[in-house]
Formats: C-alpha cells, structure tokens, sequence
C-alpha cells in the first residue's frame, strides 16, 4: 500500500482518520493476515524523521510492516506549491522504488484524506484471485465539517481504531453530500448544477445514489512494467503505463468498498452555476447530454471511458428491487453520451497534464529548488 502524506498537519490528520479507519476489521488487519503486505510512506525527510519518533505513528503501526520512501526532490525547499504534480510523482517513485522484484506485486494507491470503511480491502484479495489485474474504485464526497465530528465519535478511544460500517458511513454522506455531488444529480433538476462532469450521479430513492466516473481511482493493480518517466496524472494514464493487458474491474457496491472523501463546504465551488429551467425532465437530460458530450469530448483518454461504463451503487439500506429498471434511464443517458464520442484524447501530451508540468516546474524554480526532476524530464512532457 503507497500512501503519500508529508508535513506535520497532515500526518496527524492522516493518522487520526484515513489510517484509523484502514486499522479496522477487514482493511489492513486483513491484509496483514492473508498476504505479504507491505506499508509504503512517501513522506519527506523531516517528516521521516518524526514519524519514527512519534510514539502514535509507531502505536498506529505495531505489527505492519513500514517501508519509507523520501519525496524531498519533488518538493522545494522553501514555500509551498500545488500538490497535484507532486503527488502523482509521489506514486510513481514508489513503484519504480519497487524495482525489478516488484514486477507480478499488486500495488494499493490509497490518499490520506479519505475515511474507508470497515471491511473494504476484504474486497481485494477477492478480486485478484477471481483474475482481475485491475482493481478500480471510487469515493464519494462529503462536507468536512460537518461530516468530521460523528465520524470521530466511531474512534476506539483506546485503540484509536476507526471502525464504522459502510452503511452507516452511507448514512452519514447522504446528510452532508458535497455540492461536487449534489450539483451532479442530473435527475434531480436542483437550482444548481455543476459546469464540469467527471462525475454523473442519479438518484435511485431517497437512500440510494447510482454513479458513473470517467475518473476512477486506480486503487490496486498488477505491476507488470515498471513505469520509468511520469506522463500523465495518476488517474489519466498510469494503468495503461503500468499494467496495460490487466483485466479490468470496479467496485461497483458501497457495501463492497466505501471510500468517503470529506471536502470543505466551498470547495470547487467555481465549478457550479445557476441551473436553467427545464419544462420537463426529458428537456433538462438532453441539454446537460449535450453539455455533457461536448466537454468529456475534450479530454477524455480511452481510460477515462473504459471507467464510465461501470455503474457504481451507494447505499444506505438494502439495494431497491426494481433496481435494474430504475437504473435503466440512467445507463441510457450515459451510454448515450459515451457512444457519440469522437476518438479519445492520448493521455501522453495531454492539454490538461503539459501546463500543470510547466507550472510546477516554474514554482520549483522561483523557489531556488531544482526544476529538472528525473521522472518527468522527457521530451512527451515539454521542455524543463
């Protein structure tokens, strides 16, 4: 498992939720117990350095093996930057780190600001002995503040393990469903909408939410080539990079896997917009079909598609019986979309990806820290 979490704040954060809550039953406990499982940290120096004396971090990690990898080449030496670029470097580093013995290992890409719930990794284990080389998830997202403290109340004051099931978690986001979330209920005809569709939710009832994602997070895969140079973000290309014949799946029931991603209240929030009124539902489909069409038309990779023609379920009490009808306007809609899509775009040169170099390599600069960083000096990512 490769976790990248650096400074003070977040590893304190990291530990007091996204690392409890992996602690409980079924996560890495389970791991621990049926597999040659490794922890791997990407962290800075320092914060190696403070990790391996705080008495939490060694509690938290009595019993799990700890590999740390320093990341301090990606970081300047002074200020901060955006931690996009940084990050994705993050995950390669620690597979290539891997080196020749990895090829054949699974890899679990787990961020430190999400909360899973209890006996999700079970799910894993299932996965790669049913023959999947790929195994493909995504969260759902909540408002921080006000999702964090019933979320604390679940820690074993004495163990520090956070232990809730996945349908109370369910529970909870569905009371404070992030408006990245909310403003993409596409059947639920809000005020607000979203201007930018990554993600597209339908409302199944009042406790069910069925989702399609051109960005899945690639949660464990088979390392079957060792990716020597960075050439897209994590989640645009690094699959096809890494383990490009892998059979391909997704978790597609919050019962299975649940990852709950806690957001502040206005994040992203430049991405949503006044909704037009539409005289019927029918009318307000087609236009965000369009809409929808053309701005996935832009930038979607082969990945990318391949992803959203999973529907994934959250829910928080048993699935609905008529759940196939009532999904089925839903996986028109996007199947619809999907099937009028010209080629997809490389996810090597990707419009999105070459700015983002340019810009942290600018930062790294302005910081008195080196711009030329091994894993992105190629000439597919522009000029250093």
């Amino acid at each position: 498992m490769i976790t990248p979490v650096w400074g003070t704040y977040y590893i304190d954060r990291w530990l007091d939720m996204c690392f409890a809550s992996l602690r409980s039953d079924g996560n890495i406990p389970y791991l621990v117990e049926h597999c040659d499982f490794e922890l791997a940290v990407v962290t800075t120096s320092a914060s190696v350095v403070q990790m391996q004396e705080s008495p939490k971090f060694n509690s938290a990690t009595a019993g799990v093996s700890v590999r740390f990898v320093t990341m301090d080449e990606f970081l300047p030496t002074e200020g901060e930057i955006a931690y996009g670029v940084p990050l994705t470097l993050a995950y390669a580093k620690a597979i290539l780190d891997l080196g020749e013995i990895g090829i054949g290992s699974y890899v679990i890409l787990m961020n430190a600001d999400v909360v899973v719930a209890s006996g999700s990794l079970v799910s894993l284990l299932a996965r790669i002995q049913d023959g999947c080389g790929i195994i493909a998830a995504s969260g759902i997202r909540a408002i921080d503040g006000d999702t964090q403290e019933p979320l604390l109340s679940y820690i074993d004051r004495q163990t520090g393990v956070l232990a809730i099931t996945p349908r109370t978690m369910m529970r909870l986001a569905n009371e404070h469903l992030h408006s990245t979330v909310s403003g993409r209920i596409v059947n639920d005809q809000s005020p607000v909408e979203s201007t930018y569709y990554h993600q597209i939710f339908w409302r199944i009832s009042d406790d069910c939410i069925a989702k399609r994602a051109f960005l899945l997070h690639p949660l464990c895969f088979r390392v079957d080539h060792l990716m020597k140079k960075v050439l897209c973000p994590v989640d645009y290309g690094f699959l096809t990079e890494i383990c490009p014949k892998g059979h391909f799946c997704v978790l597609t029931d919050s019962d299975e896997y649940l990852m709950l991603e806690l957001q502040a209240r206005d994040s992203l929030s430049h991405l949503l917009q006044v909704a037009p009124r539409s005289r019927s539902l029918k009318r307000h489909l087609s236009r965000l079909a369009t809409a929808i069409g053309s701005q996935i038309a832009t930038w979607s990779t082969a990945e990318h598609r391949r992803s959203a023609r999973n529907t994934i379920y959250y829910h928080a009490n048993e699935l609905p019986l008529d759940l196939k009808e009532s999904v089925k306007p839903f996986e028109s809609f996007v199947d619809g979309i999907l099937d009028r899509l010209p080629p997809p775009v490389s996810h090597v040169g990707h419009f999105q990806w070459l700015p983002a170099v340019r810009i942290y390599r600018e930062e790294m600069a302005r910081a008195g820290s080196s711009a030329s960083i091994s894993l992105l000096d190629d000439p597919r990512n522009g000029s250093p």
